[in-house]
């Protein structure tokens, strides 16, 4: 009498249907989670963004110097920076390129001024995209 073997594995066509089931399941996941994705990476850098211009607010403040920030137009984003001219020794905060990935301003560069008491000298306006979502950031003298 013969026995029965049974069958415990499986063979190469279950395999390659259960992966192609997978990786198809997994396409579709990615394609509708890409919006999802885009939204929270502009947000983060945008709260990158609104940080080092709040840090130079507070640093001109606390210094009682006159600081500039610049934001330049990069090819694969902003370019930050904060120059002054006056005697600070902070390492690593001034003259010091902060790079901002994904984003874009329509102008080439922007140079926000910082009084020593904090304030802002002029009126300043500039809006800040990636792909289809933009934020708009108004400085005025009195901010």
């Amino acid at each position: 009498m013969g026995r029965r073997r049974s069958k415990k594995h499986f063979t190469i066509v279950e395999l390659f249907l259960s992966l192609s089931i997978l990786a198809l399941i997994g396409g579709i996941v990615l394609i509708n989670s890409k919006p999802m994705f885009d939204y929270y990476q502009f947000n983060r850098n945008i709260s990158h963004l609104t940080q080092e211009i709040d840090f130079t607010r507070r640093l001109s403040r606390i210094a009682h110097a006159d600081i500039e920030f610049y934001i330049e137009q990069k090819k694969e984003g902003l370019m930050c920076q904060r120059t002054t001219d006056e005697p600070i020794r902070l390492p690593h905060t001034f003259h010091v390129p902060i790079f901002i990935p994904s984003l874009q301003i329509k102008e080439k560069k922007v140079k926000i001024s910082f009084t020593s008491s904090g304030w802002i000298r002029e009126e300043t306006e500039y809006t800040i995209y990636c792909k289809n979502q933009n934020k708009t950031f108004v400085f005025s003298a009195g901010s």
